[in-house]
């Protein structure tokens, strides 16, 4: 693959994951969307399309991967969020 468009590709899912940090986020941002993440609704979501492993992976490596969690700028309490995410799959 052309160095220059894997270069990219990494930037791109560090930003992706960046953004995944900020919707997970519970601190009050005063951004546009107002409301916390609601993770019974993406439990039953991810149950009925059968994607909770897919989501509970993704969300987890995301909250791991310090890239993104650096890129995000603010401070997180990824432990509490990873909790929320093991709770999915109960």
């Amino acid at each position: 693959m052309n160095p220059s468009k894997l270069a990219w590709l990494r930037g791109k899912v560090t930003k992706d994951g960046s953004d995944i940090i900020a919707l997970l986020d519970p601190a009050d941002r005063r951004a546009t969307l107002s409301d916390e993440m609601d993770y019974e609704q993406m439990k039953a979501l991810t149950s009925v399309t059968n994607l909770t492993e897919l989501a509970m992976g993704t969300l987890q490596e995301v909250l791991e991967d310090r890239n993104a969690l650096s890129l995000y700028g603010r401070k997180v309490d990824s432990r509490a969020l990873l909790k929320h995410i093991a709770r999915l799959s109960g």
